[in-house]
């Protein structure tokens, strides 16, 4: 089934706390914009401190309802990393294709994400890809497979709204419990218990 905003979004199956995390200026609040409310801003300043969306969304059958943090970016803003990161369950790494630097530093942002919460799930985005990308895809599938068990990474575009959507519901299909097959079985574990 397809991922559509709910009908009743005041109750739900899931509750998910997503993280956009990144340098100034590679399109963090663009792309919450773009998932939001399906609009492009090209005058978007940098932003302070942090905000927030909600968005409930059909998946599969299952409401899930999730909060969209968007922070700064800058140095300045690092040190609500406790509260930011604290109880969150996934994270966008977004960095700029068109600026290495951005792509450079994105070990710095998954250490203070890991510092303070081990367990989240993170998904790398690409964003500007509008543009020209200067990063080799090789590179970035790479470190991909090297911070996320998934593996995964999106392009995307807040400026046409290319791959949004798509990021979005990867991270939340990352979160969602898996299933045996299509019938909906929930995988159990199997223990083996010897004498």
């Amino acid at each position: 089934m397809k991922m559509s905003d709910c009908v009743a979004p005041t109750s739900y199956n899931y509750l998910f706390k997503i993280l956009l995390v990144g340098d100034p200026n590679v399109g963090k609040s663009s792309l919450l914009l773009r998932y939001i409310d399906n609009v492009f801003n090209e005058d978007t300043t940098t932003s302070i401190g942090v905000d927030f969306k909600f968005k409930s969304i059909l998946i599969d059958d299952v409401i899930v309802k999730c909060q969209i943090y968007d922070t700064a970016g800058q140095e300045k803003f690092r040190e609500i990393g406790n509260s930011y990161y604290n109880g969150a369950h996934a994270a966008l790494l977004v960095f700029d294709g068109g600026d290495v630097s951005t792509f450079q530093v994105l070990e710095i942002w998954l250490r203070d994400i890991r510092k303070y919460n081990t367990n989240i799930k993170i998904l790398l985005v690409c964003n500007k890809c509008d543009q020209p990308v200067n990063i080799p895809e090789g590179t970035i599938s790479l470190y991909a497979n090297e911070i996320s068990e998934e593996g995964k990474w999106i392009k995307t575009s807040a400026k046409n709204g290319e791959g949004v959507t798509e990021a979005f519901e990867t991270m939340i299909r990352m979160l969602l419990p898996k299933k045996d097959d299509e019938n909906g079985i929930k995988k159990h574990k199997k223990k083996c218990i010897f004498f």
